[in-house]
């Protein structure tokens, strides 16, 4: 995963003439007034978290805990600001916080979810994205993270179904249909592997991995000429999009 991309409502002015710094000065005010100020604390720890200052995120985020102990979002961040540091062991745990104080709230288990995938805890977080589905079973993005989930622990039958769920609740996002014809792939299926990933390419051109699962495909078939022009496709946008990394799971 290039970036460890959440879903966190933004509350910074969209003003670019208002910087960072600005945005602190206006909060030390506050704070020097209420130093146990709990929502200037949660926006200091927003101002950071969206400037990419994750260990000042991080430790904000931490002085609203120390106020208000069952405060989710604070988790959230502090969750989200380790995933995007790369420790996905300390990410789980947050996750894993937030979702026992919001239980109600399928994003925290998928979240978890993720972080646990991508400790190769594949049995555990199955079993996490599962309960976000149980809490909300049209959510598309779970259903794609077990569909990859079950891919990495070689159950395909689990991982196309799942696929099939995401690619139902969500038609549009093209990284579900090239995850789908990765499973294809698996299953020697190179039909309907090309098949997602036409679907994926007309959805999304610079969606780097369908032009992977066609050349994968053609070149199985020994369509050599057609696996050349979909790896040329799949390097040249990657070039194009500057990705030096590309995940199959979703936020």
């Amino acid at each position: 995963m290039a970036s460890w991309a959440v879903s966190i409502a933004s509350a910074l002015d969209t003003n670019e003439s208002i910087t960072m710094d600005d945005l602190i000065r206006e909060n030390d005010l506050v704070l020097e007034q209420n130093p146990g100020n709990e929502t200037a604390l949660m926006y200091r720890a927003l101002i950071y978290y969206n400037a990419e200052k994750y260990p000042l995120a991080i430790e904000s985020a931490d002085k609203v805990l120390e106020i208000s102990p069952e405060n989710s979002f604070a988790w959230h961040i502090i969750g989200s600001s380790w995933g995007n540091l790369g420790d996905f062991t300390k990410a789980a745990d947050a996750f894993s916080r937030a979702a026992a104080l919001k239980p109600g709230e399928p994003e925290e288990y998928n979240l978890q979810g993720v972080a646990l995938c991508r400790l190769g805890r594949y049995a555990d977080a199955a079993e996490v994205l599962t309960k976000a589905l149980e809490v909300d079973p049209s959510y598309a993005v779970a259903w794609n993270n077990l569909g990859v989930t079950y891919r990495y622990m070689n159950e395909t039958d689990k991982a196309l179904d799942s696929l099939n769920r995401a690619v139902g609740e969500d038609p549009s996002q093209a990284q579900y249909y090239a995850n789908k014809g990765y499973v294809n792939l698996d299953r020697n299926d190179y039909s309907a592997a090309i098949t997602c990933a036409v679907t994926a390419k007309k959805i999304e051109m610079t969606n780097v991995p369908q032009w992977f699962v066609a050349g994968d495909a053609y070149y199985s078939q020994q369509d050599y000429q057609s696996a050349f022009y979909s790896y040329d496709g799949g390097f040249t946008t990657m070039e194009k999009e500057r990705l030096t990394e590309s995940s199959p799971l979703g936020s």
